[in-house]
């Protein structure tokens, strides 16, 4: 097993800044950060050469009619090879756009977005063991807002909060193929620039670059994000599963602030399903979680239910639009 990568406090002041601003030009993140643009030019071109981030373009899914499905799969006793083809399966399947190894008495978390409800049961199909007697089971929920933060638990002293939300009320937007097109070429080569993504997919470049910022000014491209690469980076990172017992519109607003208000809580998704709440939460050491949903629990009492955690291991896929 490799060692964790140590990052410096240049990278750490990098990513709890500009985690979410992976489009901004050089001289806008110098500016920012009060860096070089030769230092920020380095820093940035360093973590992507080792592998510790990755661009990801943040797509406003609900504005396309998708409906942003989760589900936790655990398939039991399996063979390395059986596991392999499991992946597989799930890492070519063209609306999973997210797939995580997960630990504890969950095995994978994925991520589908699909139009059709019926498309999910297709994956549950396809992924479901042949053997007679195999375990399978699944946790299920479906996503009605998202907000993603940055990461300032990387450098709390030198980092501003910010975020990005989408919502299943928003408007829904209508686009034609070549926008599909384009938003597909995006999330597959999001590390391309927009000159030789229009190369690639044989697309004028004035068109692909006008496309790209009418997307943008319609709110359907949200930004180009960094995703961290957390299984070489030695972060632990946490999937918080939240059920409430019915909590007023004071406490909901409470608890959404808590969140806000946590450097470690770089994702909130407010759901309906097996969970009411889930939560991404990223932190260098366990106590931090710990003291986390302890002080959920001390603020709300019996109004929450049960908090859930399961380990995140390792990103096996993860894409900003689905495939086809």
């Amino acid at each position: 097993m490799d060692l964790p990568v140590r990052i410096s406090e240049k990278d750490r002041i990098f990513l709890a800044n500009f985690a979410l601003s992976a489009d901004l030009s050089v001289r806008d993140l110098a500016k920012r950060c009060k860096m070089s643009e030769s230092t920020v030019r380095y820093t940035r071109d360093s973590l992507l050469d080792r592998g510790l981030i990755k661009p990801v373009y943040h797509i406003d899914m609900f504005s396309l009619g998708y409906i942003d499905f989760t589900a936790f799969l655990n398939r039991g006793a399996e063979s390395s090879s059986g596991r392999t083809r499991l992946e597989q399966k799930m890492i070519s399947h063209p609306r999973v756009t997210a797939l995580f190894k997960m630990g504890g008495g969950c095995q994978y978390m994925v991520w589908l977005q699909v139009k059709k409800l019926f498309e999910i049961e297709d994956l549950f199909a396809l992924i479901r063991p042949n053997e007679s007697g195999a375990n399978f089971e699944k946790s299920i929920r479906l996503a009605l807002d998202w907000t993603v933060f940055t990461p300032n638990y990387l450098a709390p002293k030198h980092s501003k909060r910010s975020s990005i939300s989408v919502s299943a009320q928003a408007s829904l937007a209508t686009i034609d193929d070549v926008d599909e097109t384009i938003l597909q070429g995006l999330s597959r080569h999001p590390e391309m620039s927009l000159s030789t993504l229009a190369r690639t997919m044989q697309i004028n470049p004035n068109t692909l670059i006008y496309r790209v910022d009418k997307l943008k000014e319609r709110g359907i491209i949200r930004g180009l994000t960094y995703i961290l690469q957390i299984d070489k980076l030695g972060i632990q990172t946490y999937r918080v599963l939240l059920v409430d017992r019915g909590l007023s519109s004071e406490q909901k607003n409470l608890l959404r602030k808590k969140f806000e208000a946590c450097p470690n809580v770089v994702a909130a998704i407010l759901c309906t399903g097996n969970w009411d709440y889930e939560l991404r939460f990223e932190a260098e050491t366990s106590q931090d979680l710990d003291n986390f949903c302890q002080d959920l629990y001390d603020t709300f009492g019996s109004a929450i239910d049960s908090i859930k955690t399961i380990q995140q291991f390792k990103i096996l896929k993860r894409l900003g639009h689905p495939t086809q």
